[in-house]
């Protein structure tokens, strides 16, 4: 049996946990667990049940968007500048680069495969807002292949 993995951002954090609640888990059924692809000192990654930071943009890729995203919110002629940047800093690239040659990144993609063909539902919650996450459909998919594949993967 293989459970679902579903996507959310800061604003999910946000909207359903404050200071002195449950953990996010406790809002869903028990099968439903929540990861947190942020650094362990966010709030996203406290209020989740685990948290791979592992699986962050490295810094040196996120830096480049933010230079991209910044001229781009300067001109007015770019109407959607998080995702021009995305496209000139070839984020999609890198990130999906870094994610299938990392040891580290494939043992954490390895944690949520196995939650997910334990039957468990996989929340990914990403600290970053909404507007800024469409390299989330990179792990996504990559985790997707993962589960779906006949092969056996080590970490």
């Amino acid at each position: 049996m293989s459970g679902s993995l579903y996507e959310g951002h800061d604003s999910v954090v946000e909207e359903m946990h404050a200071a002195g609640q449950q953990q996010l888990s406790s809002f869903g059924s028990q099968k439903h667990l929540t990861v947190a692809i942020a650094s362990r000192d966010t709030v996203v990654a406290q209020a989740a049940d685990r948290s791979l930071p592992e699986l962050c943009v490295q810094p040196k890729a996120r830096k480049r968007f933010n230079q991209y995203a910044a001229g781009f919110r300067t001109n007015s002629a770019v109407s959607s500048p998080h995702k021009r940047a995305y496209d000139e800093a070839g984020i999609a690239d890198s990130y999906e680069l870094y994610l299938t040659s990392s040891v580290d990144t494939q043992a954490a993609i390895t944690q949520i495969v196995s939650d997910l063909e334990e039957g468990r539902d996989v929340n990914i919650v990403f600290d970053q807002k909404v507007d800024e996450m469409a390299y989330s459909d990179v792990l996504h998919e990559l985790i997707e292949q993962r589960v779906d594949s006949k092969f056996s993967f080590r970490a």
